[in-house]
C-alpha cells in the first residue's frame, strides 16, 4: 500500500531508523529492540547518522558542523524539559509528550488547545530543527521502509492529511504501541495523505518513546492537567455501546434502523429516511471540516479552525441526526432517540440555534434539510399517501380462495393481493410508493434518467412464458440453502428492510476496518453513511419509476394465470416439499401473512438497492473484499421451522458484489421476481451508485466538480 510522502517542514524532522541504503552504522543496537542506533557521525555512501538521526546523502558535506548543531539542540531540549512547569506545578512535559506527541499530524500549525506553554513545549522540545532540504527524501524513505496499510479507504480532509491538531487525542499513542510488534519498534501513527485509514509509521528513539508512553499514563492521573482531561480525551460524551468503539455516527445509524423496525414504512420511504438522517448529520459535520460543504446551506455554517474539535463534531452530528430521526420516526422518540441523546450526555430538548455552538449548528443543519425534504414529492407530511390516483386494472386476488382468472383483466399489469396479515387482520394493500417517481433524488437528474428502454416481457411473447416456466422450475428445485437465502434477504415487515440491510453491512465494514470512535472514525463514518444511504435513496427513486411506468405483473399472478388447470412441479407449501400441483395454486416461498410485497414486479427493489449498496462500499474501501457470513442453526426457518435447514447452514460472502448478486437471486428463489427484473435492476443500481458517489465526492471536496465514475 502507498503511504504518505508529503513534504514536512524542517522543524518537523524527527529521529528515525536508518534505511537499508544508509551509511554503515556505528555503535550497537539498543537492547530494548526499539531500533535506536547510537554512535558518532558516520558519513557513507547513503547518508550521515548522528546520534540516531538519519541524514540524507546530500547533507554529508555539512556533517561536522551539523553534528555540533544537533548535539547542542538535544542538550538544550533536555534542559528545557527539566525546567518547564505548569503554572500550578503540574508536569507540562508529561502532558505534552505523553498525550499529544503521537496524536498530532506534523503538518499542523498551532493547536486548538488553550495552553500556550504546552504548545511551545511541543514545538520546541519534541521537534529538532534542521535546514529545509532533505526532509522530503527522509519522509519517503521512512514510508517505504516502514509504511504499511491493510485496507485502502477514501481520503478524508480532502486528501490533505493536514490541520489535524485535534485529531485522535490520546488513542494515537496507544495505537503506536500496538503496532510496534508488527513493524519492529515503537512508531508514531500519523494520517496517510492518500489512504488516511491506513497506518504510516515513523520510528522514534527509545527515549522519545518512553517519555511519551509514560506521560500518556501520567496525564490520566495528574489532576492539574486541565487542557487534556479524561473527559476531553473521550470527546466529552459517554459512549456505552454493544461495540464500545463505535463512532457516534454508527450509533445514530443503529438508532435509525431501530426506528425503521418500529415503523411501518415501505422500502422507498425507508431509503429516503435513512438518507435524510445521514445527510443531516453530514451537513452538521461539514461545518467543522476543512473542505466539505453542506447539501443545503453550503459553506454557510463553516466554523473557525479552533472550533473543529472531535467533541464539537459529535455534538453537532448528534443534534442533527436526532432532529431528523424524530421527524421521520416520531413513534421511536421516547423509546430510542431520547435515551441515546441522554446516554451521550446531551439534552434532547435543547433547541438552541446559536451557530457559535455545536448544538445550534446541528439544529440549524437539520432544520434546513427537513424544510427542503418536506416538499420533495414524497408526501411525508401526508403519510406518504399516493396523490397520483393510481388504480390497478385488475381486481384484488384473495390468496385464501381458489384463483379466479376473470379478475385478471390485464395479464401484463400488477394485481393487488388480499390476505390475513400477521395479526390475523384481512388487508388489501395498494401500490406502496405509486407517487415515488415524483420524489426529488439526490444525484440523479430525474427519476426517469435511468428508466429502462425495454421494460418487462409482455404477455403473449416467448419471453413472458419462458420466464414464468423458469421460475416454476426453480421453485421445484429449492434446497435448504436456497430457502435460507430467500429468508435471509427477505427483509419483510418489522425488519430493517432492504435499504437498512446495507446500513448493517456498512456498520460491519466500519468495525472491520477499525474506524473507531476517534476523529478519524467520525470523519470516515460520516462520509461512508452519507454516500451509501443517498445512493440507496436514489436507487429507490430509479426503481420505483420503473415500477410505476410499467406496473408489471407479479409471478403469483402470471404463473397462476398461465398454468391454471395444468400440473406443474413446484414447492407445495410449508412441510410439503416439492410435488406436482395445479398451476392455479402455485405459491412463492414466502409466509402466507406477507405473500408478495405490495407493488409491481419490474424492476427488483432488492437488486437495485443491493447493487447500489455494494458499489458504494466497493468504491469507499477501494476493494470488493467483504468477508461476512451468517449461520443458521438447524430448524430455524421462519417458513418451515423445525425442519429447515436440516443441519446448521452458513451463508458467506467474500465480496460485496457476491452479496449483492445473492440478494437479487434470493427474490427469484422466493418467487417474487423474474430473471429480467433482477438482472436489469443490478445494472441500474450500479449506475445509480456511481453517480451518487461522484455527487458525494463533490460535497467532500467543497462543492468542486468531481469526475463522474463510469
Amino acid at each position: 500500500m502507498k503511504t504518505s510522502g508529503r513534504m514536512r517542514r524542517p522543524d518537523q524532522l524527527r529521529e528515525t531508523e536508518p534505511s537499508s541504503t544508509s551509511a554503515p552504522r556505528t555503535g550497537a543496537t539498543d537492547e530494548s529492540g526499539f531500533g535506536q542506533w547510537r554512535g558518532d557521525v558516520a558519513d557513507g555512501g547513503g547518508g550521515a547518522g548522528i546520534g540516531g538521526i538519519h541524514l540524507p546523502p546530500h547533507w554529508r558535506w555539512h556533517g561536522n558542523d551539523l553534528a555540533g548543531r544537533v548535539q547542542r539542540d538535544r542538550r538544550r531540549r533536555r534542559r528545557r524539559f527539566r525546567q518547564l512547569q505548569l503554572p500550578d506545578g503540574g508536569a507540562l512535559g508529561l502532558c505534552a509528550a505523553g498525550v499529544w506527541a503521537g496524536a498530532f499530524d506534523e503538518g499542523a500549525g498551532t493547536t486548538n488547545h488553550r495552553n500556550d506553554e504546552c504548545e511551545r513545549f511541543r514545538r520546541q522540545i519534541l521537534r529538532p530543527r534542521f535546514p529545509d532540504h532533505g526532509r522530503q527524501k527522509q519522509a519517503v524513505s521512512s514510508s517505504r521502509r516502514l509504511g504499511r496499510c491493510s485496507q485502502p479507504a477514501v481520503p478524508i480532509d480532502g486528501g490533505r492529511g493536514r490541520d489535524n491538531a485535534d485529531r485522535e487525542y490520546a488513542d494515537r499513542s496507544f495505537q503506536a504501541a500496538l503496532i510496534q510488534a508488527e513493524v519492529g519498534g515503537p512508531h508514531r501513527v500519523a494520517p496517510n495523505r492518500h489512504r488516511p485509514f491506513g497506518i504510516r509509521a515513523a520510528a522514534l528513539s527509545r527515549r522519545e518513546f518512553l517519555v511519551r508512553a509514560g506521560a500518556g499514563a501520567a496525564a490520566l492521573f495528574v489532576p492539574s492537567i486541565q487542557p487534556m482531561s479524561l473527559s476531553r480525551l473521550l470527546g466529552e460524551v459517554v459512549r456505552p455501546s454493544p461495540h464500545a468503539d463505535d463512532s457516534v455516527v454508527v450509533r445514530w445509524n443503529e438508532a435509525a434502523l431501530q426506528g425503521v423496525r418500529e415503523s411501518k414504512l415501505g422500502p422507498p420511504m425507508v431509503a429516503r429516511a435513512l438518507a435524510i438522517v445521514n445527510t443531516a448529520a453530514f451537513d452538521a459535520w461539514a461545518a467543522y471540516d476543512h473542505h466539505a460543504v453542506g447539501t443545503c446551506l453550503g459553506p454557510a455554517l463553516r466554523r473557525a479552525p479552533r472550533e473543529r474539535t472531535l467533541a464539537n463534531k459529535e455534538i453537532a452530528v448528534s443534534y442533527a441526526a436526532y432532529r431528523a430521526a424524530v421527524d421521520l420516526f416520531p413513534g421511536s422518540t421516547t423509546t430510542v432517540f431520547d435515551p441515546l441523546m441522554r446516554n451521550l450526555g446531551l439534552d434532547p430538548n435543547n433547541r438552541n440555534t446559536d451557530l457559535t455552538s455545536p448544538v445550534g449548528v446541528g439544529n440549524v443543519a437539520a432544520a434546513a434539510l427537513l424544510d427542503f425534504r418536506h416538499s420533495d414529492g414524497a408526501n411525508q407530511l401526508g403519510g406518504y399517501s399516493d396523490y397520483t390516483g393510481y388504480n390497478s386494472p385488475n381486481d384484488p386476488m384473495d390468496i385464501r380462495l381458489p384463483f379466479e382468472p376473470k379478475g385478471v383483466h390485464d395479464p401484463n399489469a400488477w394485481q393487488p393481493l388480499r390476505y390475513a396479515d400477521k395479526s390475523g387482520s384481512t388487508v388489501t394493500p395498494n401500490f406502496v410508493g405509486a407517487h415515488w417517481q415524483h420524489v426529488t433524488p439526490f444525484a440523479l437528474s430525474s427519476s426517469s434518467q435511468l428508466r429502462s428502454t425495454t421494460g418487462p416481457a409482455r404477455f403473449g411473447s416467448f419471453e413472458y412464458l419462458a420466464q414464468a416456466r423458469a421460475l416454476v422450475e426453480l421453485s421445484g428445485g429449492l434446497t435448504d440453502e436456497h430457502k435460507m437465502i430467500a429468508e435471509y434477504w427477505a427483509d419483510g415487515p418489522n425488519s430493517e428492510l432492504p435499504p437498512g440491510h446495507w446500513d448493517l453491512f456498512a456498520q460491519f465494514v466500519a468495525r472491520r476496518d477499525n474506524h473507531g470512535d476517534g476523529e478519524r472514525g467520525v470523519d470516515a463514518d460520516i462520509k461512508l453513511f452519507f454516500a451509501l444511504t443517498n445512493a440507496i435513496f436514489d436507487a429507490s427513486v430509479c426503481c420505483w419509476d420503473n415500477k410505476r411506468v410499467f406496473a408489471s405483473v407479479r409471478p403469483i399472478t402470471a404463473i397462476r394465470y398461465l398454468f391454471i388447470g395444468q400440473r406443474v412441479r413446484a414447492w407445495g407449501g410449508p412441510y410439503r416439499d416439492t410435488q406436482f400441483i395445479d398451476g392455479a395454486t402455485w405459491f412463492p416461498y414466502e409466509p402466507t401473512w406477507f405473500p408478495t410485497p405490495p407493488f409491481p414486479e419490474y424492476s427488483s427493489g432488492h437488486s437495485t438497492f443491493s447493487a447500489a449498496g455494494a458499489e458504494v462500499l466497493r468504491l469507499f474501501t477501494q476493494s470488493d473484499r467483504f468477508g461476512l457470513s451468517a449461520t443458521f442453526p438447524a430448524g430455524t426457518s421462519k417458513i418451515e421451522p423445525g425442519t429447515v435447514p436440516a443441519s446448521d447452514l452458513t451463508l458467506s460472502w467474500a465480496t460485496f458484489s457476491e452479496a449483492a448478486d445473492q440478494a437479487g437471486m434470493s427474490r427469484r428463489y422466493g418467487g417474487i421476481h423474474f430473471e429480467q427484473a433482477d438482472l436489469d435492476a443490478r445494472n441500474a443500481g450500479r449506475l445509480v451508485a456511481r453517480q451518487a458517489w461522484a455527487k458525494a465526492q463533490s460535497y467532500f471536496a467543497g462543492g468542486k466538480a468531481v469526475e463522474r465514475w463510469t
